[in-house]
């Protein structure tokens, strides 16, 4: 689906337009409980991920505190559809009772969070509505329209429906087409797009009178907690961090990060000792991690599993020969921690996730993999050919001696053959006496311990290829 300015809450199933219009539900009243504190989460200029992972930090503490209550002081034009979707879940999961004070205006993605919200109040003068779907760059074709106002028209109206809002309110905020009526009088006729004053949304029909969406008017934030009955409660307010700015960036970007951890580790295994590539793998995976630790995503078992699969890698690496169990079960705990740290989990939800939870991270995870193996064949292709191929590749880190034709330009033009010892354990990279000669070479694949005797197989350039060769045959 193309991105559109205005913002589905939630994934609802394609309802039928009703032409009647349903009697406004009783609305819910959903007082603040107990005497925690109140927590205040502004929604300010556009809605992005930014904002998704504040109300996400936000929302767990208040449910962790059992606040008393939390309010959302509304200011938005709107934002991005996937955002306001998660923000609006985040709502109909939260047990405490969450108000929006509409400040100026709850425009577009606005006015569909403002409905999922238990009360919405509003400040004199503001304004609340207009949540017509809109492309960005230009307007939609006529059966794009209807496809994307029918399927926002019934998010919005299940927001309501489970809010106790009128549905048929919402649903005039979004189509064009929709008759407002209520009591014989036409609110919105057909044609036009619902867009409420405050002295307009809180009017009331039916009996009992109900407020047309709005539960009342008020001046302030003060004013606010004092019509609530909680004038002296503490407030703890929120705001979008600069951390959680970069960490939208960075969640964008993991399945990239991903891919690039995972191919300097690849060439990592295939120079000798620890080096620069080394490093590199290990930040961009820290930076994944960093990213959906900020986002609220990675905790700390999904951090646990993950250092269990490094630690068990290790010791594949320099304490087992050859690679086996242990290291096909550090990497899938790498992969699993990877997963569990893109899940996000409310608290109080079971540490497994569902299939559809699922979807997305292993999705991002597969690509990147695909990604890491089609980088990795041409870093094994051009890389040793290529001027850093002495520093990334062929550098020994343990003696500081290259390959043949860098140490010595009179070494033969080929060592294929050439039988020799293995001077360092080769995992598979190190170094080894051949010819006379301390060379840094890497090993065919396998894990080979020092002194084991191997046999060079290929010789390109500086790059000296081994396997292991029959101990009499040894040099």
């Amino acid at each position: 689906m193309k991105r559109l300015r205005i913002l589905p809450l939630a994934l609802a199933a394609l309802l039928p337009v009703r032409p009647a219009l349903a009697e406004a539900p009783e609305p819910r009243t959903a007082p603040p409980a107990g005497d925690g504190p109140v927590y205040v989460l502004p929604i300010r200029d556009a809605i992005t991920p930014a904002l998704l992972y504040m109300m996400r930090r936000g929302l767990a503490e208040a449910e962790q505190a059992q606040a008393q209550c939390v309010i959302i002081p509304m200011d938005t034009p709107g934002g991005r559809v996937d955002s306001v979707e998660e923000i609006n879940q985040l709502l109909a999961r939260v047990t405490v009772p969450v108000y929006t004070l509409v400040e100026h205006n709850a425009i577009s993605g606005g006015a569909l969070i403002s409905i999922g919200t238990d009360r919405i109040y509003m400040q004199p003068g503001s304004k609340i509505g207009n949540a017509m779907p809109v492309r960005l760059g230009g307007d939609l074709a006529p059966a794009e329209r209807e496809k994307a106002e029918t399927y926002v028209a019934a998010a919005a109206r299940a927001t309501a429906q489970r809010k106790g809002h009128n549905p048929d309110v919402a649903e005039a905020m979004v189509r064009q087409s929709f008759e407002l009526k209520i009591d014989d009088e036409v609110i919105s006729p057909a044609g036009q797009v619902l867009t409420l004053t405050s002295e307009e949304a809180v009017r009331t029909f039916g009996d009992p009178p109900t407020p047309l969406l709005a539960a009342g008017i008020v001046d302030s934030l003060d004013d606010l907690l004092e019509t609530l009955g909680i004038a002296g409660a503490e407030i703890l307010r929120f705001e979008v961090s600069g951390a959680e700015r970069v960490a939208q960036w960075l969640t964008l970007a993991a399945p990239l990060l991903i891919s690039l951890g995972f191919l300097f580790i690849y060439i990592e295994f295939n120079t000798p000792g620890f080096g620069f590539p080394g490093i590199m793998g290990a930040l961009f995976i820290v930076l994944v991690l960093l990213g959906h630790h900020i986002a609220g995503l990675t905790g700390k078992m999904d951090l646990a599993i993950i250092l269990v699969g490094v630690a068990l890698l290790l010791i594949e690496v320099f304490v087992i020969p050859g690679f086996g169990v242990t290291g096909f079960a550090g990497l899938a705990l790498m992969g699993i921690g990877l997963i569990m740290s893109m899940v996000y989990r409310f608290p109080g939800d079971p540490w497994i996730p569902t299939l559809p939870e699922l979807r997305l991270p292993l999705l991002k995870l597969t690509g990147s993999a695909l990604l890491t193996v089609i980088m990795a064949s041409v870093v094994g292709r051009f890389l040793p050919r290529s001027p850093v191929a002495r520093r990334l590749v062929l550098y020994d880190a343990i003696g500081g001696h290259l390959g043949p034709d860098a140490a010595d330009p009179s070494a033969p033009a080929s060592l294929v053959g050439e039988r020799g010892l293995a001077s360092t354990r080769l995992t598979p990279s190190g170094t080894a006496e051949i010819g006379g000669r301390r060379l840094s070479v890497v090993s065919n694949g396998e894990f080979v311990d020092a002194g084991s005797p191997v046999v060079v197989v290929q010789h390109q350039g500086a790059r000296v290829v081994v396997e292991p060769a029959p101990e009499e045959a040894s040099a």
